[in-house]
């Protein structure tokens, strides 16, 4: 069921996802990013990367961010709580069922798409929408996953924009 469910919302999200993201999507996989971060080194003005992997990425997803994020193009009320039912099912560890708060539940089809969900709006529109247009030089972002390369011209656009990834702070760079 799970994924039926999946193939649904990969029709809905695919339009919206940006490029440089290349993790877990029909067609997409880790060769062409390492290709993608192979041109924007070596053909484009870049003289500063970024490396990010995000520490326990499918563990710490905020669910509630999650949802409220997927309502924006799912407006189907029985598949967004299917998908609240499918997070929230926890593991079983040593035969005891753990529960947690957080988390998308890996090891489910679904939590490669909703993983993919979150950074499109945390990260991919970010970079995007906030970063890329305060910039001077060019930048470049290539995503697998929770793992992505941020490419930068210049050296002050790099330092901005970690400090600013770091801080928590993605209203501007």
């Amino acid at each position: 069921m799970q994924k039926s469910v999946v193939d649904l919302l990969n029709a809905i999200y695919e339009p919206d996802f940006l490029g440089c993201s290349y993790g877990f999507r029909p067609g997409r996989g880790q060769h062409q990013a390492l290709d993608e971060v192979g041109r924007a080194i070596c053909r484009r003005p870049t003289g500063w990367v970024l490396e990010i992997d995000i520490r326990s990425y499918f563990d710490s997803i905020v669910r509630s961010v999650l949802v409220e994020m997927m309502k924006k193009r799912v407006s189907d009320g029985s598949v967004l709580r299917l998908i609240q039912q499918w997070i929230k099912v926890g593991v079983i560890d040593d035969g005891q069922r753990l529960v947690s708060e957080t988390g998308t539940g890996q090891g489910q089809p679904l939590s490669p798409l909703l993983a993919n969900v979150y950074l499109h709006y945390v990260l991919d529109q970010w970079f995007e929408e906030v970063v890329k247009p305060r910039l001077k030089g060019e930048a470049y972002e290539i995503r697998f996953a929770d793992d992505a390369i941020l490419c930068f011209q210049h050296k002050g656009d790099a330092e901005r924009c970690w400090v600013f990834y770091r801080s928590g702070s993605r209203s501007s760079v």
